[in-house]
């Protein structure tokens, strides 16, 4: 699954296992058929990829204090021989042009995390479950959200690489998943040098204009906290993501 506000500070006193302990046990058949309409959807739209990513990035200190603002914009297509390939459009590094400098490792960043993210095919909530993966849900209330009548309901997730759980709004009438929230319910966690104290991840799903449907815009929140020999950094990544310009990747 890219790919940061503190969302969940979690210690070990707050276990998944309390959390199912808690959670209500199942859904009446029409909400379950509903949930199966939205994952049939978005697993089945999965290898969608889009064709323009920009980004925020904003780092932020433990006093609230902006750090780091850039804005990037990347262009993904197909090469001739039909692979997946990046071009950067634009890189702003607080404000300063480094589009130049930053080109070949942003490139190859991109398209690595592009691939990766790809290979997971449709992200949670909707993937399919793996051994020993356990999969909670419920329904929470009806809304109306961008105009259309959308059931909320609410998920907890245990057994993989890192416990979560969230909430999705799918539409009553067509069943599309419209928005999803998620949150690692298993942090403090190690991730390289960093150690994440919390994240927090959100998703709007949309049609293309092919009818394919997508996300087309994400919010990731991570707390986090980063030591090395000579400095200790704790803060917030905030990235911000519009996608557009959807393609097919065969």
């Amino acid at each position: 699954m890219k790919s940061r506000h503190l969302i969940l500070a979690l210690t070990g006193a707050c276990t998944a296992v309390a959390l199912i302990a808690n959670a209500p046990q199942g859904i009446s058949s029409e909400m379950d058929d509903l949930w199966m309409r939205a994952t049939t959807t978005a697993r089945a739209n999965a290898d969608w990829l889009p064709g323009r990513v920009e980004k925020q990035e904003r780092v932020l200190n433990k006093k609230g204090e902006l750090e780091i603002d850039n804005q990037v914009i990347l262009e993904f297509g197909r090469s001739k021989e039909g692979a997946a390939e990046v071009r950067l459009v634009s890189y702003l590094a607080n404000g300063k042009d480094v589009t130049s400098e930053a080109r070949r490792d942003t490139e190859r960043k991109a398209l690595a995390s592009l691939r990766e993210d790809h290979a997971k095919g449709a992200q949670p909530p909707f993937a399919s479950l793996g051994p020993g993966e356990q999969l909670i849900k419920t329904f929470e209330k009806t809304v109306v959200h961008g105009g259309k009548s959308c059931a909320v309901l609410r998920f907890i997730q245990t057994g993989g690489v890192r416990d979560i759980q969230g909430w999705v709004w799918i539409d009553c009438e067509d069943g599309d998943p419209l928005k999803t929230e998620i949150e690692v319910i298993s942090a403090p966690f190690k991730d390289g040098r960093s150690t994440i104290l919390g994240m927090k991840r959100t998703a709007d799903f949309g049609r293309t204009a092919t009818g394919a449907l997508c996300i087309v815009a994400e919010r990731i929140e991570a707390a986090m906290r980063t030591s090395t020999l000579l400095h200790t950094f704790e803060g917030v990544i905030e990235d911000t993501l519009r996608y557009s310009a959807h393609w097919k990747e065969t």
